[in-house]
């Protein structure tokens, strides 16, 4: 299911162990992210598949939410 969330209620989900996983390009990553976020450019997410399966929930960030939602 997707679902958006809040930054609180993220915050809170990354105190409990969530995965955050970044869909930005290295430039925009590297320009600033969230702590502990994990860079995993959209068109790369094929190839890093098993970063996206976690006993814990797993997150997708990126600028706009257009890039998360894919």
């Amino acid at each position: 299911m997707i679902k958006e969330i809040s930054a609180a209620e993220l915050h809170s989900c990354l105190q409990s162990g969530a995965q955050l996983i970044d869909v930005r390009e290295p430039s925009e990553f590297e320009g600033g992210h969230v702590p502990r976020a994990i860079s995993i450019p959209l068109a790369s997410v094929p190839e890093n598949v098993e970063q996206f399966r976690s006993a814990n929930d797993v997150y997708v960030i990126c600028h706009s939410g257009a890039r998360s939602m894919r």
